[in-house]
């Protein structure tokens, strides 16, 4: 819904890590991630009075008190973990394995509606706005990776590198919006 003042959005951050040497030779780092955050710009903006530059339909005029009731709501969330181990097998010789996995997500709803607190009329349509402009908004990610990674040194300003990388990356988006015709006439 549309509010008066914009409402102070919220956050949520926390971040952990946790590093442990299980053996003079290993060592094991977890890391954790987790997000969220809500922002609300809902609000009212009244109209400024000279009206004629931007209203579209010739001879409509709006109340006086006519004001654009906006409603904007979004809401993003994130979350992470990580692990790695690292091996030192000899003082020339280092492995180590990483798994990570991170997930986000955004979602965003938007309408504003064009009226007067006097009359409580929707005059979206009749000032040639064409509807409310609803849009709907949702993106999620998620990302997966796995590598692994040996290096050799051979020589003291030398060292050889061998290694491999796995990743998967999934994505989803979605968009609603509104949309209207003429009656009698398909879209």
């Amino acid at each position: 819904g549309t509010t008066a003042a914009a409402v102070p959005p919220s956050f949520r951050d926390l971040h952990g890590r946790l590093e442990f040497r299980p053996t003079d030779k290993d060592r094991v780092v977890v890391s954790l991630y987790d997000g969220k955050e809500d922002a609300n710009a809902s609000r009212n903006e009244a109209l400024p009075a000279a009206t004629s530059g931007w209203i579209a339909v010739e001879g409509f005029v709006p109340p006086s008190d006519a004001e654009l009731q906006v409603s904007d709501v979004r809401t993003g969330e994130g979350r992470g973990a990580s692990g790695a181990w690292t091996r030192r097998w000899s003082p020339a010789a280092l492995s180590t394995v990483t798994f990570a996995r991170s997930e986000s997500s955004t979602t965003a709803d938007r309408v504003s509606v064009l009226t007067s607190p006097s009359t409580g009329v929707d005059d979206s349509f009749a000032a040639g706005r064409g509807g409310r402009g609803g849009l709907a908004e949702f993106s999620e990610i998620a990302d997966t990776t796995v590598r692994i990674d040996t290096r050799i040194g051979v020589g003291a300003d030398h060292a050889l590198a061998i290694g491999g990388e796995i990743a998967s990356f999934d994505a989803d988006y979605r968009l609603r919006g509104e949309v209207f015709g003429q009656a009698g006439v398909g879209l």
